[in-house]
């Protein structure tokens, strides 16, 4: 009885302290976690928190932020726009700093680079940056006093600043396309409902030129205080405690606003509202062709925004991993040619939703719909498959331990995540979170899923053009669509579908053994060594192997095969067939595989986007880089490519369709490539294939069938072709595998004669040549294009490719002074200097966007800056930018002994004649450039006599100054 008592006692004693401990393990899972130890965390009495983390890696940089927590979000009916123009302003003028952004004495005296210091604004909050050399106190004094300005009220709003920043900031406007994302930020103001509505593109130029000033340093004044904002330092830090003293003193002076504006917290505001439901129309027509694409968007909520436990980073891993397997799921049923509709999955932090979008074309807008919701519920209903689920897991488990914790990047971004979104930040994260992943079942991550998923999104926007009948749907037709929306069955993991290697061995093993006709030896330098083989059937094979990577970088093999015959070899009228035939190929696939197949074979190898056939006007080639263990699997590929292309008339209309989608959605800008298409047939250059509008011309001029025989004669002749190939390689290895497939590349012309290329150096007419350009449609700017070209003997002189390629780096800084020192309407002026070895010209080129008013100033005040280049030794500050930005690090040994960078020199050998050089001597040439230099090579190119000025502008634009 005693014995039974004393059991049941215990087991009591047991059920209780087991309760106790799953308790706490319960809270310790849903409280905030406590700051990482390693981290020094300070909020002084004014509300100016700071962090400081010590790195124990070595690292000649220390990254310092000013982190100010107001953005977008933030923003009055009166201040759209004004969040961003704020954060401009500190670069303009602030107590102690005048256009910091333009300062070269100082940045040399700190020992620091141009983009060393910076800043980008967002919905939630406006970032600065002011990275410095580490063990630099001046610098980091320089930055801490740079920053109190920010955050003390000491940024100056003089009205002559703000006017000039005026033309820059609409400038930048017109450069990032801001007219393309007018709808779509008129959309997310509608759902989320905290950001105001942006001025509609008509009206955006006025806006920005007339809005109250009072309103910007009203916007300063309300968020830009001590309570707002936070300083980051991570680096090699040798005294913690002398730097948080430095903090205190340096901020606490700053004094708290007595009746500060309570900050909004626009997730709680989103989640919290009723769903939304909008139709915009898209009124815009930039191109000369009709653009019927529809875009649906539909937002899951996500409440789990609370990120502060244990619980809420689970589940953001959790929802990350189940983004990319959505992703997969969308991708498989997307693998077919020609289909009406696209289909994207996104996790969203602002808002805190998924997106589900949904771009349909040929008013298959219900298909679309049906399709993406047909699957969600197909995976609330069965979930994912254990083969998806141990794919994907595998991967992010990999992704956590490739999380380099030493990196300054890492922690400035944890660091702004736990300030701004008030993301837990706790000891071995990474650690916690990996151990998680390991032990989550899908049984559970699938019931995660199923409770996040809705029957109907919450939110839905409808974007389509202006008449199309998709203007006119409801709600309730959307949500019936997705209510009726049937299983898209789970079938693109089944591993029969498709194959799973590029030649099966049986193929592979028909290749006859071929005989190497010759071998030859040779080394540029001590350690170095080049072989040259000839093979059977005429082929030249150049392999240089190298050594390890000296930093650890797992460098992949590099492959380039080429021929001096292209697309000039053919007559004009076959030009576009000839361009586009390696493209309309690989959209094909090779062999029995289509480019479905091929991606799905790819995408667990080192080379997951294959290999790359091109024709250009002068050449024909293939490129492609793997690991080595991947190196007979990227062998049997280029053997394909040769050997076998695709041809598939379905494949070639979805080429097509393809082409005319990038057209009219491009990912760079349309006006720029036709400009640069035009300046080069007036200096009768073809080496570049066109972009932009001519390219898309070009589709009607395609013949599908003449593609192809153009393709199979450039790619049909082993003899013509020499291949290049380099890395850290066993040379038996290799060598056998270029015997097995390079060797065996037939010489198949079938009695068809490509002919040489007719290269006729064209003579260009004497400079200068002022010549205005017309775009297709209305700009909102002028573009200037002035290229300094002069004809050479010889392309090998590669210190005057320095010369040029520092000079033009030099020309770049001092543009600068357009924007900060003139206030003209430029913001992102650049030049570059260039050799075009196929026609032997060294090329200085300068690209500056402006406004029409401003086009004869900045002509004018271009034309000064260059004089005085050729007159007047440059800054000493704006040369040891260059040179240490920009011309140190491309120029440098290590960067020089790249696999790429050593491809690319072999290339210029074997295609150009070019000597090799040996990098220990490029990088001592590098270091023994002056101002002098820079000088005289300006005196060199900058004349008259080698101008062609460019200016691509709407014609009846006038060419005056306008005061």
């Amino acid at each position: 009885m005693i014995n039974k008592t004393i059991t049941s006692g215990l087991l009591l004693i047991f059920l209780v302290i087991s309760i106790l401990i799953q308790a706490q393990i319960t809270k310790s899972r849903v409280d905030p976690l406590p700051l990482d130890p390693g981290i020094r965390y300070g909020r002084l009495e004014n509300g100016f928190t700071y962090y400081i983390k010590c790195l124990t890696t070595p690292n000649p940089r220390t990254y310092m932020r000013l982190t100010i927590k107001a953005g977008t979000f933030q923003e009055d009916a009166d201040q759209s726009q004004l969040a961003h123009f704020t954060e401009h302003m500190p670069h303009i003028r602030t107590k102690n700093f005048t256009n910091i952004l333009y300062a070269p004495d100082l940045l040399k005296s700190l020992d620091m680079k141009l983009n060393d210091i910076s800043a980008r604004t967002d919905g939630t909050n406006t970032n600065y940056w002011f990275d410095h050399p580490t063990g630099s106190v001046k610098a980091l004094d320089t930055g801490l006093l740079y920053f109190h300005d920010i955050v003390s009220g000491n940024v100056e709003f003089r009205k002559e600043d703000v006017d000039g920043e005026r033309k820059s900031f609409f400038q930048e406007y017109v450069l990032r396309d801001g007219k393309k994302n007018y709808v779509d930020n008129t959309m997310l103001s509608h759902i989320v409902g905290c950001s105001v509505l942006q001025p509609h593109p008509v009206d955006f130029r006025e806006y920005i030129q007339t809005f109250d000033p009072d309103a910007l340093s009203r916007f300063y004044l309300d968020w830009y205080r001590p309570d707002m904002a936070a300083l980051t330092v991570v680096g090699n830090i040798d005294d913690v405690d002398a730097l948080e003293r430095k903090i205190q003193t340096r901020f606490s002076d700053i004094k708290s606003p007595e009746n500060p504006r309570p900050w909004q917290n626009c997730q709680i505001d989103y989640l919290n509202r009723p769903e939304q439901f909008i139709v915009l129309e898209n009124p815009y027509k930039d191109l000369a062709i009709e653009n019927e694409e529809v875009t649906i968007r539909a937002f899951i909520r996500d409440n789990n925004y609370n990120k502060s436990t244990w619980q809420g980073l689970e589940w953001k891993l959790a929802m990350s991993l189940f983004q990319e397997l959505l992703r997969e799921r969308y991708g498989q049923a997307l693998k077919h040619y020609n289909l009406p509709y696209k289909i994207y999955n996104h996790i969203e932090a602002n808002p805190s939703a998924m997106e589900i979008r949904v771009i349909t074309k040929k008013g298959k807008e219900k298909l679309g719909v049906q399709t993406a919701f047909g699957i969600l519920r197909e995976i609330r209903n069965n979930g994912f498959t254990q083969a998806e689920w141990k794919k994907a897991r595998q991967y992010r488990l990999q992704q956590l331990d490739d999380t380099n914790d030493h990196s300054p990047y890492y922690w400035v971004k944890q660091i702004e995540n736990h300030f701004v979104e008030g993301e837990a930040l706790p000891k071995e994260k990474t650690a916690h979170l990996k151990k998680w992943m390991t032990n989550l079942s899908l049984e559970k991550f699938n019931n995660m899923i199923n409770d996040f998923l809705d029957d109907i999104p919450e939110d839905i926007a409808i974007i389509a053009p202006i008449g199309h009948k998709a203007n006119s749907y409801s709600r309730e037709d959307l949500e019936q669509w997705i209510q009726k929306a049937k299983e898209v069955p789970n079938n693109g993991h089944s591993p029969n579908d498709r194959p799973n290697v590029i030649m099966e061995a049986k193929q592979s093993e028909l290749l006859q053994q071929k005989e190497i006709v010759s071998i030859t030896t040779r080394n540029e330098k001590p350690g170095m060594e080049i072989k040259e083989a000839v093979l059977q059937n005429g082929m030249k094979v150049v392999l240089q192997s190298g050594e390890p990577s000296k930093d650890g970088r797992k460098e992949k093999i590099q492959i380039h095969g080429f021929s001096t015959k292209g697309a000039s070899s053919f007559p004009k009228r076959e030009y576009f067939s000839a361009i586009f035939a390696p493209d309309i190929v690989r959209n094909a696939g090779v062999g029995t595989m289509d480019k479905f197949d091929l991606e799905h074979i790819l995408s667990g190898t080192s080379f997951p986007y294959g290999v790359h056939p091109y024709i250009d006007y002068y050449e024909t080639g293939i490129k492609g880089e793997a690991a080595l263990e991947d190196l007979e699997s990227i062998f049997q590929l280029i053997y394909l490519y040769f050997t076998d292309p695709r041809k598939d008339i379905a494949a070639y209309k979805d080429w097509k369709e393809l082409e005319r989608n990038a057209y009219l959605n491009p990912t760079y800008s349309i006006p720029a490539e036709d400009m640069n298409t035009s300046i080069q047939e007036h200096l009768q250059d073809s080496t570049i294939s066109p972009q932009g509008t001519k390219r898309f011309k070009g589709l009607k001029y395609t013949d599908w069938n003449k593609a192809y025989e153009i393709y199979n004669l450039l790619f049909g002749q082993a003899s013509d072709f020499t291949f290049l190939i380099n890395g850290n390689f066993p040379e038996n290895k290799v060598l056998s595998l270029v015997i097995k497939y390079l060797g065996n590349l037939p010489n198949r012309t079938n009695g068809l004669e490509v002919r040489d290329n007719q290269r006729i150096r064209k003579t260009l007419p004497e400079g200068p040549r002022y010549i205005d350009l017309a775009p297709i449609g209305p700009l909102e700017k002028v573009q200037i294009k002035m290229e300094y070209i002069r004809e050479v003997d010889n392309i090998d002189q590669w210190q005057e490719q320095i010369r040029v390629d520092a000079l033009a780096k030099v020309i770049s800084f001092r543009l600068r002074e357009l924007r900060y020192l003139y206030k003209r309407a430029v913001y992102f002026p650049r030049s570059s200097g260039y050799v075009n070895k196929c026609l032997k010209r060294n090329v200085v080129s300068l690209n500056i966007d402006s406004s029409p008013e401003d086009l004869e100033f900045v002509k004018s005040d271009i034309k000064n800056i260059l004089n005085e280049l050729k007159s007047t030794p440059v800054n000493e500050g704006i040369f040891h930018d260059a040179v240490l930005r920009f011309l140190y690090p491309k120029y440098s040994r290590d960067n020089l002994q790249r696999n790429k960078k050593t491809r690319v020199k072999l290339y210029e050998q074997y295609r150009f004649g070019e000597p090799w050089v040996n990098p220990d001597e490029v990088e001592e040439f590098v270091k023994t450039l002056t101002t002098k230099d820079i000088m005289e090579t300006a005196k060199k190119y900058l004349n008259d006599e080698y101008l062609f000025e460019f200016v691509l502008k709407n014609k009846d634009t006038p060419n005056i100054m306008v005061k």
